[in-house]
């Protein structure tokens, strides 16, 4: 069960770590 609930766990936080970075660059480029 740990197996799952890491690989869910780091499922989620990549996902929500490159929607902050593809946020980043939108309101950088969009300033620019």
């Amino acid at each position: 069960h740990s197996t799952i609930f890491n690989g869910t766990l780091n499922f989620h936080f990549r996902t929500k770590f490159s929607f902050l970075i593809h946020q980043c660059f939108w309101w950088t480029s969009d300033s620019i």
